[in-house]
């Protein structure tokens, strides 16, 4: 058989690059001229968070190119040419779309005392660096509230308390979790 014999039907490449030169650079420069995020990055850019890193580090070799074209422009230059509205949007979408997900995680409508993963003591340092330990458990009801998901502060006093924001309790336990998270500035 010969070489010009054999035919191979064109099939999408998984492995091909998701992601133009131009729009590479665009990352790289909302990276190291503005300081965005690598999850906010990759979120955006609808990539994996490794493949993100490897993009804006300015010694991976697979992303050389972009490195020297930067350091070539400068970084404000750099930023002008590469970086456009649609860049811009989806960062933004991405940060909101964080947001949401660490402020008002739930999807449920109703508590569920099924959704238990996160009951238990928890050490989580706070916003001071100070390690505390956070309780979360499942309760019918707490100063009428209702049912559901409330954390306490055992160095704190051992009241129980409900989302701060909304005055309910929590609709699973993960959603405590991240609460809990997002006001000690994680």
């Amino acid at each position: 058989m010969r070489p010009e014999d054999v035919h191979f039907d064109p099939v999408p490449n998984k492995f091909a690059p998701k992601l133009t030169f131009a729009d590479q650079c665009a990352y790289f420069a909302l990276h190291h001229v503005k300081g965005v995020s690598v999850g906010i990055l990759a979120a955006a850019a609808n990539i994996h968070k490794a493949t993100m890193g490897k993009l804006v580090s300015k010694t991976h070799k697979r992303y050389q190119k972009v490195a020297k074209e930067a350091y070539s422009m400068g970084d404000e230059r750099f930023f002008d040419t590469y970086v456009g509205n649609r860049h811009i949007e989806a960062v933004q979408k991405a940060l909101k779309e964080q947001t949401a997900r660490v402020m008002h995680p739930g999807k449920m409508e109703a508590p569920s005392k099924a959704h238990n993963k996160h009951v238990g003591i928890h050490a989580i340092l706070d916003l001071k660096g100070i390690m505390q330990h956070i309780g979360i458990n499942w309760f019918d009801d707490v100063d009428g509230c209702g049912p559901g998901y409330y954390y306490q502060d055992p160095e704190f006093g051992h009241a129980w308390t409900a989302n701060s924001d909304t005055g309910k309790p929590f609709n699973t336990s993960t959603d405590c979790f991240r609460y809990i998270q997002a006001i000690n500035g994680h």
